[in-house]
């Protein structure tokens, strides 16, 4: 059933702004409609999403994709809602699409600590016919009045490189940078036998009862930050349910392309730090979802961190990936990837470079704050 008719009298030969602070450019087709795409629509957003997005996989291969990532413990029971822009009178004719994969905020301001719902909006593609019509523009003026509304979001968030058409449209961009790790490692040991024998690989398994810890523990930080009367601190919490979701599609995809799914999640020091990793085998690269240390000393604290970027950068090896990327840069990250790029691992380099896809965010009405932060901004949050 359609979200809303759009009523194109209303619409003026001018840009126009309601309170959802969207911006709708003109002229646009006469006979559009907006609405949460039926099962017959999502093939076709699928189909349109492929041709965008989709050079890895066949047109088929992609569709199932999608429909097996829409069936996730994250995605399932409304966690993930495909939107599209339709012909009235054809209502199988998608021509605008994206998807709105929900996830659960911690909002830290002046007044206390609470958990909200908060949105990712992914695949947002237009069919390549009607690009230049403001289909785009008008699709996600639309999502941002069911963000608003039904949706109940606090923040909502998006990843593009195309950070001007989506400011003008309400989400503003928070640039940030990356640490890029290429190169082969020549299996170059840590030096520390004591860290290297206290290493374990992470699987499925893993993961719940780390995130869980994660998630207790990040509460808790957040609880104890300072915040400034006006200003606002938003946490994407790293769930098992969002950390596996980017693992769901690798599996998929490594299976397709390889024959085979990567049973690697990630790795661990014992009980006292670990990261998660997501094998993106469409940018090619390895990307570190979460580090998290519980180690109090500073020196070993590095040597550690060294030491999981290393077991990274195997795992890059093993799967033919050229680059593994952090989205991390504390001072830790920082300092440890100076190490690993240092004489004793000879063949690794480390760069530090802008993020090509920055996240841009939303705040509920489009509210414009004074001061506003995502931390951590790491890659798990990134669907």
């Amino acid at each position: 059933m359609a979200y809303r008719h759009i009523d194109l009298e209303t619409i003026s030969n001018d840009h126009v702004r309601d309170n959802s602070n969207s911006v709708l450019p003109t002229p646009v087709p006469t006979d559009v409609v907006f609405g949460e795409a039926t099962p017959d629509q999502r093939l076709q957003c699928y189909k349109l999403a492929a041709a965008a997005f989709g050079s890895h996989l066949s047109e088929a291969d992609f569709v199932d994709r999608e429909t097996f990532l829409n069936d996730q413990p994250l995605t399932r029971n409304g966690g993930c809602r495909v939107w599209c822009l339709y012909r009235a009178n054809a209502p199988s004719t998608v021509l605008s699409t994206c998807r709105t994969i929900r996830r659960a905020i911690l909002l830290k301001d002046s007044h206390g600590i609470r958990e909200e719902i908060g949105y990712c909006i992914v695949s947002v593609v237009t069919s390549t016919e009607h690009r230049g019509q403001g289909l785009a523009s008008l699709l996600l003026h639309h999502v941002a009045q069911w963000l608003d509304g039904p949706g109940q979001a606090a923040v909502s968030m998006l990843y593009s490189n195309r950070e001007e058409f989506y400011a003008k449209n309400g989400w503003v961009a928070m640039p940030a940078a990356e640490i890029s790790i290429t190169g082969k490692s020549s299996i170059q040991h840590n030096h520390d036998s004591r860290i290297e024998s206290a290493l374990e690989a992470l699987g499925d398994g893993d993961i719940t009862q780390l995130c869980a810890r994660d998630v207790q523990s990040l509460r808790s930080h957040i609880e104890t930050v300072a915040i400034a009367q006006g200003d606002i601190l938003a946490t994407i919490l790293p769930t098992a349910e969002l950390i596996s979701l980017q693992h769901a599609r690798a599996d998929f995809v490594g299976l397709k392309l390889n024959g085979t799914t990567p049973q690697r999640k990630g790795v661990r020091y014992a009980s006292k730090a670990w990261l998660y990793w997501h094998h993106d085998f469409r940018k090619q690269c390895l990307y570190i979802q979460r580090l998290r240390t519980y180690v109090k000393n500073k020196s070993i604290r590095i040597k550690i961190i060294v030491a999981l970027f290393l077991q990274a950068c195997q795992e890059a090896e093993r799967w033919g990936l050229p680059r593994v990327v952090t989205w991390d840069l504390s001072s830790d990250v920082c300092e440890a990837a100076k190490l690993l790029g240092s004489g004793s691992n000879e063949g690794i380099t480390t760069r530090e470079a802008r993020r090509k896809e920055t996240m841009s965010l939303r705040w509920t009405g489009g509210v414009q704050l004074k001061s506003a932060a995502i931390a951590p901004n790491e890659a798990y949050a990134w669907n």
